[in-house]
């Protein structure tokens, strides 16, 4: 409901985009802080009191912004927000337990789409509160509906720690292989390309193309409904060709944006930005082949951090472009999504090649033995 208007709230507070830029990465920083210490303690204590917590403080954190009578309160409780997404990599451990009989892949583009299909009326229900009344209401709203999803977090099944972790003691970063780090160090770069148009999207579609809190929150919910819809059509695929088609939608949103001159057009482009998502899913998807089952929160820890240090850098460089000239922030968007989308067919074909040769071996062995 709010997470669309957030940069148009702290132009309300009198924030320059430089500013808002400046402030959304602050908040990245957050989550980078956060997001690894607490992958540690998934493995250590189990996934669902981690969870609960990231819950429980996203809640105060929501009160904490509805309630601000000053942009320093509300800065601060968007920070504490923020950090709460350090039960990520507890949920997404948590999910590849329960999966069952669904490829890692299909869980976690699962859980995707279970979030945008609740996310698709938010947007608009915001856009409708924020012209009717005003931004601040929509805050007080989400806060009593967070109040719900916490009550209901602490009802889901506790899951044994895995076998090996009480024996095992964990080793840090010295068990992670040296193609798991490289592939950490390419998920931040594609996230922050992915990320880069996105920070200021609605200043510059208020601002520039002259659109109404109510359109650009039905563009949200177009955005979360084309979400669902990419996460299911291309939710199964190969990670390895969801990652780079991911890199090609977000390109085509920045071109939506930048080049098109009406609703339709920027209706498209929201639908194309289900990619940022279906990326972030099959990053982690992917990074699952490459980590120890008994470090998988730390793994994912450190996966996340790295991803949250992007989405501090992005906002960044999104408000120093904005500040000079709106438009550049899509084109600059553009041609880093196309180097890195070459970056990571390079990379990613020689880590899928490597494996297969590791295997082979293996697979002669026992056909040998039969």
């Amino acid at each position: 409901m709010f997470l669309i208007f957030q940069p148009l709230y702290l132009q309300q507070w009198g924030a320059s985009p430089v500013l808002i830029g400046t402030l959304l990465g602050v908040n990245g920083f957050a989550m980078a802080l956060a997001v690894l210490p607490a992958g540690y303690l998934a493995d250590r204590w189990g996934q669902k009191p981690v969870m609960l917590l990231s819950w429980f403080i996203g809640m105060i954190a929501a009160w904490g912004m509805a309630m601000a009578n000053s942009m320093e309160i509300f800065v601060i409780s968007m920070f504490m927000y923020n950090s709460s997404v350090f039960g990520l990599p507890a949920i997404n451990s948590y999910v590849i337990s329960v999966r069952g009989k669904l490829s890692v892949e299909r869980a976690l583009t699962l859980q995707s789409v279970a979030y945008n299909l609740g996310a698709v009326i938010g947007p608009s229900l915001g856009g409708w509160i924020g012209t009717e009344v005003n931004i601040k209401t929509i805050y007080f709203f989400s806060a009593l509906i967070f109040m719900v999803s916490t009550l209901v977090t602490f009802f889901i099944q506790k899951l044994p720690k895995q076998p090996k972790m009480e024996q095992e003691k964990i080793s840090g970063f010295r068990g992670f292989s040296p193609r798991f780090l490289g592939f950490v160090l390419l998920s931040a770069l594609t996230v922050f390309a992915l990320y880069l148009p996105q920070p200021l999207n609605s200043n510059f579609l208020q601002n520039i193309r002259e659109l109404d809190f109510t359109i650009i929150g039905r563009l949200g919910t177009i955005g979360n409904l084309g979400s669902v819809v990419v996460m299911l059509l291309l939710g199964n695929i190969p990670v390895y060709y969801g990652i780079l088609i991911s890199q090609f939608l977000v390109a085509l949103f920045s071109l939506f944006i930048w080049k098109g001159t009406n609703f339709i057009w920027y209706a498209a482009g929201f639908i194309l930005l289900g990619g940022f998502r279906l990326g972030r899913s099959m990053v982690v998807a992917f990074a699952r082949q490459l980590v120890n089952q008994t470090k998988t929160g730390l793994g994912y820890g450190l996966l996340e951090s790295a991803n949250a240090f992007a989405i501090l850098l992005a906002p960044l460089l999104a408000g120093f472009l904005y500040d000079r000239k709106p438009e550049s922030i899509y084109m600059i968007s553009i041609i880093i999504l196309t180097c890195t989308f070459l970056i990571t067919a390079v990379f990613l074909f020689l880590i899928q090649t490597n494996a297969k040769k590791a295997i082979a071996p293996l697979q002669q062995m026992e056909s040998d033995e039969v």
